[in-house]
């Protein structure tokens, strides 16, 4: 997505952090934990007061994050799948 952008080490978020977590049915916790993980090991940091403007400082890290079978220190919990039902 940031390869589209006139600025490749901009991205602004399409959604509120609220909408991103509905979309993925997590909690806003989780995905506000999630992010602050990705800033604390320097990977992205935000612009401006409503963080929707994401820098990109290290590519190659978050590509191994998302490759990663170790999701858990990212996100807390089972990876749920979206598209599932639970069978009563």
């Amino acid at each position: 997505m940031d390869r589209r952008l006139g600025e490749p080490e901009v991205m602004a978020l399409p959604m509120a952090r609220r909408d991103i977590a509905d979309y993925l049915r997590l909690t806003i916790e989780t995905v506000a934990r999630a992010l602050s993980i990705l800033r604390d090991e320097s990977i992205l940091s935000f612009i401006g007061k409503t963080q929707r403007k994401i820098v990109l400082h290290d590519r190659r890290k978050l590509d191994q994050r998302a490759g990663s079978s170790e999701r858990s220190d990212c996100v807390s919990g089972p990876v749920r799948d979206v598209g599932a039902r639970s069978v009563d």
